[in-house]
């Protein structure tokens, strides 16, 4: 069992907080990294069994899970190795040699990484990558939710203030003013018809009093379809101008 002293490694041992090592270990061929040619495998069974294999030459011996140190204990012949799971992941995990800054590197042997990684540097370059990534992924985890807590302010704001800026638009305001006119005429002008053709109804004028009647509700609701959403797109791009800004003047805060 060859270990190294990594720097790389210190720097993602947090990727193994609540590292459910038995689980992971259990029922795979880990290929031992080393940098001297040799195939060094271990397989750990379920059972407390372990299987060590150097270049073909298999001996057997025990491991078992320390659960109060969260340690795993390998016992070979007469040596035994108490080693820490640092962190597992992209079918490598490292194993910290009790006591030392030393770490064992166990790579998973179906995994394409155990015919890539043959040096020192290739793992440290490897391990250096998963960090990197690991930092530009939680990176982008803050920026997203600094922007959508942004978003939700700005959204706040605009609630806030709303009122006043649409207030503040002449073309809304002449747009709006136009609605409720023909919101009233809406009302107003069928009654009014209504009521002149009853004072001087009679069968010639049935059909002209429908159509009046009818032409004088329907004109007035198409004009209030169309005011209404002229204020909708008013408001909708001051809405938008607004947010605009608001992220723009609170984008570094």
């Amino acid at each position: 069992m060859k270990t190294y002293i990594l720097d790389s490694i210190n720097r993602i041992k947090r990727l193994g907080e609540n590292l459910d090592a038995k689980n992971i270990l259990c029922n795979k061929s880990w290929q031992i990294f080393n940098d001297t040619g040799e195939k060094e495998l271990y397989i750990f069974q379920e059972n407390g069994d372990i299987l060590l294999s150097t270049n073909g030459i298999v001996s057997q011996g025990k491991w078992q899970y320390i659960s109060a140190n969260k340690s795993i204990l390998i016992s070979v012949k007469e040596n035994s190795y108490m080693l820490h799971p640092s962190f597992s992941i992209n079918n490598i995990m490292a194993m910290n040699l009790d006591g030392t800054e030393r770490y064992m590197l166990m790579i998973e042997e179906k995994s394409l990484l155990a015919l890539q990684l043959k040096s020192l540097e290739d793992l440290n370059q490897y391990l250096l990558s998963i960090e990197n990534e690991n930092e530009r992924k939680e990176k982008e985890k803050e920026n997203k939710k600094k922007d959508e807590d942004l978003q939700k302010a700005a959204m706040k704001a605009w609630a806030a203030n709303k009122k006043h800026i649409l207030d503040s638009n002449k073309e809304y305001k002449r747009n709006k003013k136009s609605l409720s006119h023909y919101i009233a005429i809406c009302f107003l002008a069928p009654i009014v018809s209504l009521l002149f053709f009853m004072n001087s109804w009679d069968k010639e004028f049935a059909i002209i009093g429908i159509i009046v009647v009818f032409f004088s509700f329907i004109f007035p609701l198409i004009e209030i379809c169309l005011y209404d959403s002229k204020c909708n797109e008013i408001s909708g791009k001051q809405q938008e101008i607004f947010i605009e800004n608001y992220i723009k003047n609170n984008k570094n805060e």
